[in-house]
């Protein structure tokens, strides 16, 4: 059973890495980018056809613990391939097609020794005020696929 799971593993990494390489074969990179606080490495690419037109392509990497992903975005921001599909149902999908949706900016607690108690409460507060009605909208957004969905059961 553990060498079948190692088999269909290798098959999956071998698919991968060989459509990578047909995707990515003679792109030039043109730019690295790393937004601020964030754990997403972009490599701006730049492929010509056999038509010798410039495509723009973007390899995204998301260095995210658990959520790893490495996907192929196309001029307009779509994507073209990824390692992981993510369904529709999630707040982020990940599907061949759809507009590449960005993480989210990290709001973080600074600590630092120059802030009184009083602003550092306050920025506590500020933070927790805006992780409540970030989940607030997951909330909602869940709440709204279940009305949609829940005429469609039997």
């Amino acid at each position: 059973n553990v060498n079948r799971l190692r088999t269909s593993y290798r098959r999956r990494v071998y698919r991968f890495n060989e459509n990578l390489r047909k995707i990515l074969k003679g792109s030039i990179i043109k730019d690295v980018e790393v937004k601020k606080n964030d754990r997403v490495i972009f490599f701006n690419l730049e492929k010509t056809n056999e038509f010798f037109e410039k495509n723009k392509l973007t390899l995204v990497i998301e260095l995210i613990p658990t959520k790893t992903n490495l996907m192929i975005l196309d001029g307009d921001n779509k994507v073209l391939y990824a390692y992981k599909y993510i369904d529709l149902t999630h707040s982020r999908p990940v599907v061949r097609g759809l507009e590449y949706v960005p993480l989210e900016e990290r709001n973080e607690v600074i600590f630092r020794d120059d802030l009184s108690y009083e602003d550092y409460l306050e920025a506590v507060n500020h933070y927790l005020k805006e992780a409540t009605e970030k989940r607030q909208k997951e909330i909602e957004f869940y709440i709204q696929q279940i009305h949609l969905y829940l005429p469609l059961l039997p």
